[in-house]
């Protein structure tokens, strides 16, 4: 029993080698949890065709501006402008005007 806990415990999403697999694990998941989880992986984004398209979607806006300094937010569809300010490493720093 202890050998299997020690199996358990050792296992990584890493270790899974096929696409085939990692698709079905993943097709569990919301898509917002899914794409949180690769995010930050190159690879994982090419096997499930993951492009930057998808997270605008998902968040329904977009920013105008660098990752530091000034920028805009406005919703995708109707262009309407919900936050002026700065930001900080991508996130809202400081002062700004929030619609």
């Amino acid at each position: 029993m202890d050998e299997l806990e020690d199996i358990i415990k050792t296992k990584n999403i890493r270790d899974v080698k096929s696409s085939y697999i990692l698709k079905i694990i993943f097709s569990f998941l919301s898509e917002k949890l899914r794409l949180d989880m690769i995010m930050y992986n190159k690879e994982l984004q090419n096997m499930f065709n993951v492009y930057i398209e998808n997270y605008k979607k998902l968040s329904g806006k977009y920013k105008i501006g660098g990752k530091n300094g000034n920028g805009r937010e406005y919703i995708i569809n109707t262009n309407i402008l919900i936050f002026e300010g700065k930001y900080l490493d991508g996130k809202k720093n400081g002062k700004g005007k929030e619609k």
